[in-house]
């Protein structure tokens, strides 16, 4: 299963666009493993969540290295809807590090 995220940058300065089109270049080493399309509000970005959050990262990183003030917004969405069932792409079960391991999980939330 595919992961997906749409993700709009705003940093705040009169050089906005700027800003964006150079962070957006943090993602240029991931394009061959990735979809990536931008236009004028947001990027979708679909891929295997173990390349798509690396990325998402390195744009974060490459947005706060401006200097500016910026808010990244993304939606994150399990699977996507028209994208094709890949096994190489599914989603792994969530390991605890041994060092949160004796605060408990998800499992053990009320609901």
């Amino acid at each position: 299963m595919f992961a997906g995220a749409q993700v709009s940058l705003y940093p705040m300065t009169d050089g906005f666009v700027d800003a964006i089109v150079s962070s957006l270049k943090a993602l240029d080493p991931w394009r061959d493993r990735l979809r990536i399309e931008t236009d004028d509000i947001s990027t979708l970005i679909v891929g295997p969540p173990e390349v798509l959050f690396p990325a998402l990262r390195d744009l974060y990183a490459a947005a706060s290295a401006t200097g500016h003030h910026v808010v990244l917004r993304t939606t994150l969405s399990r699977g996507c809807p028209g994208e094709p069932d890949n096994r190489s792409a599914r989603l792994r079960p969530w390991q605890i590090p041994p060092s949160l391991s004796n605060r408990g999980s998800m499992r053990n939330w009320p609901g």
